[in-house]
């Protein structure tokens, strides 16, 4: 064999050693990869295998959670912050119908019209607890309970006995029993 033969040789042994090395470092890269993928999507969705072998998750812990609908679409919020707990759902349109909260004042539960105006509103705050409705500009036209209310012309109500009362478009009281 000639020295010119054995170049030759060398050469295609060595394109093939390359060739070889390239398809081996590319299948570690796809492999490292995937096992990559599988940890950070492991990670992301919190799902840790329990001693029974399902795929129950002991604790999930976050601040904020959105469920949607088929269409991608957020139909409902559970958040945490610096006001309190707060559970919200929407309807179709994206706007909120109905709220629960529990804040330092207590427990309120708001329930909103098509528009997301509060309609009515049932709370136990500190100062203490009532059953409003509310017109469609918001404003409260009917009371039951022992707290305080803003009328449409700035002025805070205080009842601290039980009370009923009905008032006008205007805020004026109509009908009131407190005892």
């Amino acid at each position: 064999m000639t020295t010119e033969e054995r170049f030759e040789k060398l050469e295609a042994e060595l394109a093939a050693a390359k060739r070889l090395t390239r398809q081996l470092i590319l299948g570690a890269g796809i492999v490292l990869g995937m096992f990559a993928l599988f940890v950070a999507v492991r990670a992301m969705t919190g799902v840790a295998y329990s001693q029974a072998g399902g795929n129950i998750a002991e604790v999930i812990r976050a601040k904020n959670f959105e469920m949607v609908d088929n269409q991608g679409k957020t139909r409902a919020t559970l958040k945490v912050n610096v006001g309190g707990v707060l559970l919200g759902l929407l309807d179709e349109k994206g706007i909120h119908r109905m709220a629960l909260r529990v804040s330092e004042r207590g427990p309120e539960l708001d329930l909103a019209d098509e528009k997301g105006t509060l309609r009515a509103m049932l709370t136990s705050a500190k100062g203490g607890s009532g059953l409003s409705f509310a017109d469609e500009k918001g404003y409260v036209r009917s009371y039951l309970g022992v707290s305080q209310t803003k009328t449409p012309d700035g002025k805070t109500s205080t009842y601290p006995v039980s009370t009923l009362s009905f008032r006008g478009p205007d805020g004026k009281v109509i009908f009131e029993i407190a005892r």
